[in-house]
């Protein structure tokens, strides 16, 4: 691993879909960070505008993770790092091959505020072939749920599909299933994003980004191109939860978290 590669940005646009039961869409510039959790020491002196466990114009706070968030509970005996954490996932969900490497696709905290739906860890085995990913689920009510996708057995993986079972937006019920996928191709991410009722498309969700060198420089020049700012996300959902509100969309009250804080997810087609 060369030096100053810990972490990289993400300069996204994002799209949802609402197919049902009225339209609606939604797109927005996005800057998320693609960061190597085992070198977390190294991203933090990668700028000065950058932080890792305390404020700066962009960071990361380990609160906002797996095990160490509010929302996890005492489901399983303290890790000492996020690391740890996901190496036990794959363990407990029956990789058998060490993890030598685990890349997080995150949004940012911007001056300290944080708005993180979705958290992408991939996890890549000693022959660089990718064994897992877990998709980390965020809600606005301080809860989280992981849906955990193994690979086959040569890395291939077009898709994962699993049922949902996590409350995140009030006009959506507890009801279907998810397809979701993560890609990278040369300095080029994706994420997918597929929620289905009764086999029909309800939401469709994208974010496509260059991936380039995270550097003081880079972040001042995002910042800016990507129109980024604090509370900005929050700005965003509160007014197109306004829309969808006045369009008469159906709202569902939010249940009961589920007992369990990850569910797997099964791998469908290969490359």
């Amino acid at each position: 691993m060369e030096a100053n590669t810990a972490c990289h940005l993400v300069l996204s646009d994002i799209h949802h879909t609402r197919h049902t039961p009225r339209a609606h869409f939604l797109r927005r510039p996005g800057l998320s960070l693609l960061l190597d959790i085992d070198h977390m020491d190294i991203a933090h002196k990668q700028s000065a505008l950058f932080s890792i466990g305390r404020l700066n114009l962009l960071s990361i706070s380990p609160s906002d993770y797996g095990c160490f968030h509010k929302g996890y509970g005492a489901h399983h005996p303290p890790f000492n790092s996020l690391g740890d954490y996901i190496r036990s996932l794959a363990t407990r969900y029956g990789v058998e091959e060490p993890l030598t490497k685990i890349d997080l696709l995150t949004f940012p905290r911007i001056c300290g505020i944080s708005f993180n739906p979705i958290n992408v860890y991939r996890c890549f085995t000693a022959d660089k072939r990718l064994a897992m990913v877990v998709y980390e689920v965020h809600n606005t009510f301080g809860e989280l749920h992981s849906y955990i996708g193994l690979c086959h057995d040569d890395g291939s993986c077009v898709l994962h599909e699993c049922a949902k079972n996590f409350h995140v937006s009030p006009f959506f019920d507890v009801q279907g299933e998810y397809q979701l996928s993560v890609k990278q191709r040369d300095n080029f991410y994706s994420l997918l994003i597929r929620y289905r009722r009764d086999q029909k498309p309800a939401l469709t969700a994208t974010l496509r980004g260059a991936i380039i060198p995270l550097t003081t420089t880079s972040i001042i020049k995002s910042m800016i191109t990507q129109r980024q700012w604090p509370m900005r996300p929050w700005f965003a959902i509160h007014v197109e939860a306004t829309k969808l509100f006045f369009k008469r969309i159906p709202f569902f009250s939010k249940p009961k978290p589920p007992v369990k804080p990850d569910s797997p997810a099964i791998a469908r087609g290969s490359k």
